[in-house]
């Protein structure tokens, strides 16, 4: 059997040995892009979490609010829910002690010119597909988020709600 040499430096340029020296330099520059990475990784979790949870538990204790606060919906009928924010993450607002506004029919009466009266409506797990009295509403649909003070007529409206249901 003939056995067959080749010579490929032929083909290249360069020295042989220049090719170990550039893989080295090459190490160097991924290692300096996964200590970046790794960084900026560790960077965004500080704050996120600074900011998450430092900015809400701030808001939600100012002087006078009640506890509760009214999450405004960026939707077509901007609905608002009341309730208490007990969390929040990057994509989610966790609301418990949910309550909304829903509009009473005013057909048939004789003041329809006038504006449209609301009742406050908890939401129960008496209803046919058996909500808890909690929600998760992805933040991107949140269009503010305001507090409700100690002496606002929803609040007010709460409290009375949980004094004639004391279950």
């Amino acid at each position: 059997m003939s056995e067959v040499v080749t010579n490929f430096s032929k083909y290249s340029d360069k020295d042989p040995s220049s090719f170990d020296k550039m893989s080295g330099s090459n190490n160097k520059i991924i290692a300096i892009v996964v200590i970046i990475v790794v960084v900026v990784v560790i960077l965004y979790y500080i704050f996120s979490t600074y900011f998450s949870s430092g900015y809400y538990n701030s808001f939600m204790s100012m002087s006078g609010a009640s506890g509760y606060q009214a999450v405004v919906l960026n939707d077509s009928n901007l609905n608002i829910y009341f309730g208490k924010i007990v969390g929040r993450t990057s994509r989610s607002i966790y609301l418990t002690n949910v309550f909304y506004l829903k509009a009473n029919s005013t057909t048939g009466s004789k003041n329809s010119s006038s504006s449209p009266q609301y009742s406050l409506v908890h939401l129960t797990p008496t209803y046919s597909y058996g909500a808890l009295d909690e929600m998760q509403i992805n933040e991107s649909n949140v269009l503010f988020v305001e507090n409700l003070s100690s002496k606002s007529t929803v609040y007010s409206a709460i409290l009375n709600y949980y004094k004639t249901h004391k279950n």
